[in-house]
């Protein structure tokens, strides 16, 4: 989510929901065969582990829960638009009154969303990538409560890293500012 000008009004904002939720950024990451892919899934696995155990949980804890991650991240990269397609303004404007949303992207509390988020009475929103928003609001219904807890651990955990112990600090710069680099 953010808050920026409205692409067809820019006298006006508007809150803009975007596909997000990917720990590799890309999603050809996750989803590519080639070798460079495979290594930074690789990568990526261990530094999930690796941080989980820093963060207190056992080694099989921690490798069920990057198990866990990869898999939803995955379903997650599956809908994501590939960035190309992310490069068309007219395939990333979609303007909804908040009463459509339900009905034009996915059954959803969008009321206690925004509520939760401090948007209050809001009007209209920008989902710009609807049918990666639409699936995943479908996998956090469907998929199993623990795999999402991993996930939203994970999360945590990854974007907190920079303000943690050094050796959070360094697992994460290893993957993000080496290996991915």
């Amino acid at each position: 989510l953010y808050i920026g000008p409205d692409d067809k009004n820019s006298e006006m904002n508007i809150l803009h929901i975007v596909q997000g939720g990917l720990g590799l950024q890309e999603r050809d990451y996750y989803l590519a065969g080639d070798d460079n892919s495979k290594k930074l899934r690789e990568g990526y696995i261990s530094l999930i582990k690796t941080q989980f155990q820093n963060a207190g949980y056992t080694p099989e804890e921690a490798a069920k829960a990057s198990a866990s991650v990869m898999k939803i991240e995955t379903e997650i990269a599956k809908a994501h638009f590939e960035k190309e397609k992310t490069r068309i303004p007219e395939l990333n404007y979609h303007k909804f009154e908040t009463s459509q949303l339900n009905d034009s992207v996915a059954a959803f509390d969008w009321t206690l969303f925004f509520s939760e988020m401090g948007a209050i009475d809001l009007k209209s929103v920008n989902v710009a990538q609807v049918e990666p928003v639409a699936s995943a609001i479908k996998l956090m219904e469907t998929a199993p409560i623990e795999d999402l807890k991993y996930y939203i651990s994970w999360c945590l955990i990854n974007d907190a890293a920079g303000y943690l112990s050094d050796n959070i600090v360094n697992a994460n710069f290893y993957l993000y500012g080496k290996q991915m680099s």
